[in-house]
């Protein structure tokens, strides 16, 4: 049975923590990765959280009987907070699509791999966006980067890769589908010109799709990784951590799922009737730029938002 759904790009502006609190190891503050895969991920209970908090501003809490209670249209999509019953939105952990890492000759790159985009293929084939099932399965060996473009060499932080584009045209569908997550924000002042499309073209010859097992290694070790502390009102230093990262221009997506409003339809006071009238209700107004994870204060964890697809 496919869903009704909505998928969600979300591309990374600043650095964002999306913290597992501390730990034992080198870092202390490491970022939210999967237990299997160790590839880095945005839980869905920081994305439904900050999502929740734009909609408190957009439909404030409103007096009932002398009582603040939570808008109506929030406790519809994201639940009351007593336990009446659940919110009709649903929110998948964010995952990978394209990790940026350092190139000793095009600044950086974006990698992918066969696993993510597998994993695309059946998340979009779940909401029938059958667009994007005809992803191509591409199988690159280790230390072999498949390109749009180029031959010899490409340095990707320590690792050493031999550029291949003899599978270009295949690549070249990647980037299309995978383009399609990054956001679009018309620039009032510039005829209207997108904003983004600096990096629409940089994705369109710098995205590479390696092995699983380079993926893996760079997305565990290219992240980046700061020393922070608290200093005393004499400047000495009180405490010392280190903290992961994931880099800006990261690009995640996420996938929105939607029911029927699960409150009883004579208790239900707002517009929202069916499941697409939740979909519509918060692409249309949770939209541009959402804030996750940890340290807002320091600007991180700005994402830009590109919705993609139709409820069906």
């Amino acid at each position: 049975m496919r869903k009704n759904g909505i998928m969600l790009g979300m591309f990374a502006e600043t650095p964002l923590h999306p913290g597992t609190g501390s730990t034992t190891g080198v870092v202390d503050l490491p970022v939210q990765r999967e237990r299997h895969t160790d590839f880095p991920i945005i839980q869905a209970s920081g994305i439904k959280g900050a999502m929740r908090e734009v909609a408190e501003k957009k439909w404030p809490a409103i007096k009932i009987n002398g009582k603040t209670e939570p808008n109506p249209i929030v406790s519809v999509i994201f639940g009351p907070e007593n336990s009446d019953h659940a919110g009709a939105l649903a929110i998948t952990d964010a995952r990978i699509l394209a990790f940026p890492v350092r190139s000793l000759t095009n600044v950086y790159v974006w990698v992918t791999c066969p696993a993510v985009l597998s994993r695309l293929k059946r998340d979009t084939a779940m909401l029938d966006k059958s667009t994007l099932t005809e992803l191509p399965n591409l199988k690159p060996a280790d230390g072999e980067a498949l390109a749009v473009q180029g031959n010899g060499q490409l340095i990707l932080e320590e690792l050493v890769f031999n550029l291949n584009s003899k599978q270009s045209e295949e690549v070249k569908k990647c980037v299309t589908e995978i383009s399609k997550f990054l956001p679009s924000k018309k620039d009032k002042d510039k005829d209207g010109k997108d904003i983004y499309e600096a990096v629409k073209a940089k994705m369109g010859t710098d995205l590479v799709v390696i092995s699983d097992t380079d993926f893996t290694h760079l997305v565990k070790n290219a992240t980046q990784v700061s020393a922070r502390i608290v200093l005393k009102e004499n400047k000495t230093s009180e405490n010392l951590w280190y903290e992961e990262s994931i880099p800006p221009d990261t690009l995640f997506y996420t996938l929105l799922m939607a029911s029927k409003p699960r409150i009883k339809s004579e208790d239900n006071k707002t517009d929202i009737k069916e499941a697409l009238g939740v979909l519509k209700k918060v692409s249309e107004n949770i939209k541009d730029y959402l804030q996750v994870g940890g340290n807002e204060t320091v600007g991180m964890g700005w994402c830009a938002l590109q919705y993609y697809g139709g409820g069906k």
